[in-house]
């Protein structure tokens, strides 16, 4: 979905958002990235893969991919079915004093935001699977050119996350509407806590078609 239709979703869905007065395209953008942030930290809907390589017998990894951050991982595994622990740095610290022999990594820790660490020190070259999410695509607030911008939330998903979350992210602070994005409020909640878990599980939510009552 382009960011034209998104801005569509919004004004379909609040009650007089089609004032470009009260609700210009900046603020209805404004609303989009407020909920959509929301939406993919607490969903995980923009799941990619990456990967991660050591070399035999050094502990610290290669680069990690661009848009990667350890606060936005979900999985690390090195076969499909032997996940990693994603531990913190000072635990990794005190199994590597206790034990420096090499063997298969077993858990890994960050040490920043471009430093992976492994334990045990890998005794062949190994490649660690990492799956995390990615943040919003990035625009400018009320672009002339929002056909040119795809929003990288699944459009079976993001349809419904507009249609609630939308009239309550850019009316939610007005008090004539306030019950009604109140409502909406809790229609995308309840939403977001459906889909929440089924990309972590490979699966994929279709999303319900009922809308916003009067």
């Amino acid at each position: 979905m382009n960011l034209t239709l998104a801005r569509n979703y919004i004004i379909q869905s609040a009650r007089n958002a089609g004032d470009t007065t009260e609700y210009p395209a900046f603020r209805q953008d404004m609303g989009i990235k407020v909920l959509l942030d929301d939406f993919i930290r607490v969903t995980g809907c923009t799941r990619k893969e990456g990967v991660v390589s050591f070399t035999a017998n050094n502990d610290t990894g290669g680069s990690l991919p661009a848009d990667f951050a350890p606060e936005r991982i979900m999985r690390a595994y090195i076969d499909a079915d032997r996940d990693l622990t994603i531990t913190d740095h000072s635990a990794l610290l005190f199994k590597q004093k206790r034990s420096t022999t090499a063997g298969t990594p077993c858990e890994i820790a960050f040490t920043n935001a471009a430093t992976i660490k492994a334990w045990p020190t890998p005794a062949a070259n190994t490649d660690v699977q990492l799956e995390y999410w990615t943040t919003l695509v990035a625009w400018t607030e009320g672009t002339t050119s929002p056909d040119g911008v795809t929003i990288n939330v699944p459009d079976d998903v993001l349809r419904t996350a507009l249609w609630y979350g939308g009239a309550a992210s850019i009316q939610g602070n007005q008090k004539e509407q306030g019950a009604r994005a109140d409502v909406a409020w809790k229609k995308y909640l309840a939403f977001r806590d459906e889909v929440r878990g089924t990309y972590q599980r490979g699966a994929k939510l279709v999303a319900r078609e009922d809308f916003l009552d009067e």
